[in-house]
């Protein structure tokens, strides 16, 4: 798996190019008049957290202006608007272009994180004794006993053997919202995410319901 790539092509207006594996992630450009978007995504799955930052540089050819060239960073994670599992950067407008332009991308990932909520043992969860699965919004996510405890005195006690709510085979977190609580993971994991003023007062609420530690 290599951390560099290009997506090349041509785009017509309101256009999406195929898309390319780079990194581990999916990539592809897409166009809408003069402006351009990159679109990350490392998967649909909602027990998959991610975060990316990337940088790179597009070029665009066309007859009437020639070779553009923009050099472009930034952030993205699997949090966008509507649940959207994939991000966009807005790249300034060029100048006015053809009907069809020529593209070459280039992308290079700086950092990916990657959190698998899936039954262990997977990229986040080596072992099965340090397995644990949380029930939250009706969904079942497989965390690391280890990083939650250490973390959090709640979940130190929840996972420890004397707990006298402790489930046979999971714990149930009551009231507590999947998407609110996949945010307070990434925030554990020290993933790099974006997180709305909307959604400030929900964490906090948690945060201090699990009485989080910071090391």
């Amino acid at each position: 798996m290599t951390n560099v790539g290009k997506i090349t092509g041509t785009l017509k207006n309101s256009a999406t190019s195929a898309e390319v594996e780079i990194g581990g992630a999916k990539w592809s450009l897409s166009r809408h008049y003069s402006s351009f978007k990159f679109h990350c995504d490392v998967g649909d799955e909602v027990s998959v957290l991610w975060s990316c930052t990337a940088r790179g540089k597009l070029t665009v050819s066309d007859l009437r202006n020639g070779k553009q060239f923009l050099v472009w960073t930034d952030s993205f994670d699997y949090l966008d608007k509507d649940g959207v599992r994939s991000s966009a950067f807005k790249f300034p407008r060029c100048n006015e272009l053809d009907e069809e332009v020529k593209f070459e991308a280039e992308v290079e990932i700086v950092k990916m994180r990657i959190v698998d909520l899936y039954l262990p043992p997977n990229k986040s969860i080596q072992s099965l004794e340090d397995a644990s699965c949380l029930e939250v919004g009706g969904m079942k996510l497989w965390v690391s006993k280890k990083v939650l405890s250490f973390h959090s005195p709640f979940f130190k006690a929840l996972f420890s053997s004397d707990f006298k709510e402790k489930a046979a085979d999971s714990y149930a977190l009551k009231d507590v919202e999947i998407y609110v609580f996949e945010i307070f993971l990434c925030i554990l994991y020290n993933m790099d995410i974006a997180v709305d003023d909307g959604m400030i007062g929900k964490l906090a609420f948690n945060i201090n319901s699990f009485t989080l530690m910071t090391a």
